[in-house]
């Protein structure tokens, strides 16, 4: 029997949301969360090829090279790196002993975003939402001295926008002719191999 997502743990929460993904560096591009950005990525298309899509952002990118996730059956969300640290990092720690606190709330935000949670007789914190969050019940955990909300209802879209590939080489990359090949996502946090710190074209 397949377990829902009202009765997983935090680790399993984290890694249903980003099942099966794969990365790819992207484009720069300056967004908040819940904005949508094109995203140029060149493909295995060959020589000078490259891939558009519709990506979410999750966190905050300003004016820096991305990290492009393909999340599988769902959208594709461009990260800085810097976030894309902070996810590696919060996939490989055992939650299993952190103190959570669930309470319920009528805030929508989007990954990486900032959500208030009000608590009886206490002043309004912030929690860092990690993916979507929705109105209902909402998982607070601490790492690290941040505070995340996670819900336990987030829709997983099926819709994935705009997938096109051309042969162009004038404002995708400085360099067209370097192909940046799509990885799969480690889900335990350790580096992927062959996957640079930086863009390739910035190597």
């Amino acid at each position: 029997m397949q377990k829902t997502t009202e009765n997983m743990t935090i680790n399993e929460l984290m890694h249903y949301y980003l099942e099966k993904s794969e990365v790819a560096n992207g484009g720069s591009t300056t967004a908040k969360p819940g904005h949508s950005r094109t995203i140029f990525v060149e493909t295995k298309g060959g020589e000078g090829y490259t891939e558009r899509v519709e990506a979410g952002i999750w966190g905050e990118i300003n004016s820096e090279p991305t990290v492009l996730l393909k999340l599988f059956h769902e959208r594709y969300y461009a990260v800085s790196h810097e976030t894309y640290k902070e996810i590696c990092d919060l996939l490989s720690r055992d939650l299993s002993q952190s103190e959570i606190t669930t309470v319920r709330t009528s805030q929508v935000a989007y990954p990486g975003g900032i959500i208030d949670i009000n608590l009886p007789g206490k002043p309004t914190i912030k929690a860092k939402a990690w993916y979507e969050i929705t109105p209902g019940e909402v998982t607070l955990f601490l790492v690290n001295d941040t505070l995340y909300a996670i819900s336990r209802k987030a829709p997983k879209t099926i819709s994935v926008r705009t997938i096109s590939q051309r042969k162009t080489g004038s404002f995708a990359n400085p360099n067209p002719k370097r192909e940046i090949i799509w990885h799969k996502f480690d889900l335990s946090g350790n580096s992927i191999p062959g996957f640079p710190n930086k863009p390739s074209y910035l190597l």
